[in-house]
């Protein structure tokens, strides 16, 4: 028995079972993507055999061995830009932050480049790659990541010959960069600019604006005493449900994501985690792990949430059908002292009911409500819990409106105020993004409609500003 130990009795994984309960947060993508940065023999074959998170610790184990896999892990959560779950292991476990690095640099680099490419580009891509790289087989046309996997596991693509890829700069831009800071780091390609190459960008010193909202000279001194939350480690949780049975698409969510991420992720440094057309258990996972997270770091100062689907009433529906309340499922969880005096910012971008907002003015555009077929008349509520807010697109009974080529107004004008070079509080950002909506007009199903959101519930006891200091 002592000698057949190892094949029946497992040896005891400490690490692997501290790591284990974040890994089950991953989706079937994020799974994908990371066994495309790590395996160790890569192949299509090997991305479609790995489905579950207990099958990925196990491959990973198994390639870099038990001590090693939790500091791989961390690193390929941080290359397949989940940050949010590598903050997670970083807390649970900071000696990863010590491993060495395991990811091949050209791995990340196609991976990087397979991210630029949606699946509605993907038959173009394939096309392409088989018209220029004439040493690939026959390409299968699934997803980019895929492609991309073909071209390594035919070593059509290899460390001394990333320049064969420039081709595809022509689809996207930002190709020709990920390459230029490629070869500048790890080979001697030359590449040449590109006419889609973006203009260089002066940064705005924040410290030389004024605060909008403050009064200017003398405050009143109850306001005077009144502080500012911090914002340095903030978290940034985007839920996003585009297809839902027995609905319209909902054309044009995918724009508000990508500002979104741009904004709090790229610009604002938040820590960062999307999540698109999740089934309720899935929610309800998601909202679990982070309120976990918040609960078990303190240094995480501040939560802001947004939630965009489509909506009637007091829910929101998800992918499989099915629906969550706004307050009992989705606010309610992070309400029980697990975030005390750090405050929780949560936005709907979703119809609340039938009801158009009629315009006096026309307007020629067509645009879609995220709810669902309309009616007409108005209500809405208040109630109270600190350090709170809740922000709808729309009052309650009211659709909300969506651009087909360029998302929602509540998101996309909320994004156009954050990205002006001023720290500006809560209060003040509702009030321009309320004047900015205000002059909206859009034609919906024959009506001339506009749009007013709503701040259902605020109890800050600080000044709160999304844009962090020195940004």
């Amino acid at each position: 028995l002592l000698q057949l130990k190892p094949a029946y009795f497992p040896m005891p994984d400490p690490q692997g079972n501290k790591i284990r309960p974040f890994l089950a947060f991953l989706s079937l993508k994020d799974i994908k993507d990371i066994v495309f940065l790590l395996a160790v023999e890569p192949s299509c074959k090997t991305l479609l055999e790995i489905r579950s998170s207990e099958q990925l610790l196990a491959a990973v184990q198994r390639w870099y061995g038990r001590s090693a896999a939790p500091g791989v892990l961390y690193e390929a959560v941080l290359a397949a830009n989940i940050p949010l779950l590598a903050s997670c292991i970083l807390n649970t476990l900071p000696e990863v932050k010590e491993s060495q690095k395991r990811i091949k640099p050209l791995r990340s680099l196609l991976f990087n480049i397979a991210v630029q490419f949606p699946d509605g580009d993907v038959p173009r891509l394939c096309k392409l790659l088989q018209q220029k790289l004439t040493d690939t087989g026959k390409l299968i046309e699934t997803d980019a990541l895929d492609l991309m996997m073909q071209l390594i596991e035919e070593k059509v693509v290899t460390d001394d010959n990333v320049k064969a890829l420039l081709f595809l700069g022509d689809m996207s831009p930002n190709v020709n960069s990920l390459i230029q800071g490629y070869s500048q780091r790890f080979a001697s390609v030359t590449v040449a600019p590109t006419a889609f190459a973006p203009a260089a960008v002066t940064a705005i010193d924040p410290s030389s604006t004024a605060h909008i909202g403050e009064s200017p000279s003398a405050h009143y001194n109850a306001l005077s005493q009144i502080g500012e939350y911090p914002m340095a480690d903030s978290v940034c949780a985007v839920i996003n449900v585009h297809r839902i049975p027995g609905r319209e698409v909902r054309v044009g969510s995918e724009k508000d994501v990508q500002r979104l991420k741009e904004l709090f992720q790229n610009s604002f440094r938040y820590h960062f985690c999307c999540r698109i057309d999740p089934d309720v258990q899935e929610v309800k996972k998601i909202l679990k792990l982070i309120k976990e997270m918040m609960e078990a770091n303190k240094k995480f100062s501040c939560l802001v949430v947004f939630v965009m689907s489509h909506g009637i009433e007091d829910c929101i529906e998800l992918a499989d059908g099915q629906k969550l309340k706004y307050w009992d499922d989705i606010v309610l969880p992070f309400l029980d002292g697990c975030m005390r005096d750090r405050p929780k910012i949560f936005f709907f971008q979703c119809c609340r009911g039938d009801l158009l907002q009629q315009a006096v003015t026309s307007a020629p555009r067509e645009v879609y409500a995220d709810g669902p077929a309309p009616r007409e008349s108005p209500p809405t509520s208040q109630q109270d819990n600190c350090d709170l807010y809740v922000c709808h697109a729309t009052f309650q009974g009211f659709a909300a409106i969506r651009v087909g080529d360029s998302g929602s107004w509540f998101i996309q004008t909320m994004c156009d105020v954050l990205e002006r070079p001023i720290r500006m509080d809560l209060e003040c950002l509702r009030m321009i993004v309320t004047n900015e909506l205000k002059n909206k007009r859009a034609n919906y199903a024959g009506n001339i409609v506009n749009q007013t959101p709503v701040v259902e519930k605020n109890t800050l006891t600080k000044h709160l500003r999304l844009r962090p200091e020195n940004v």
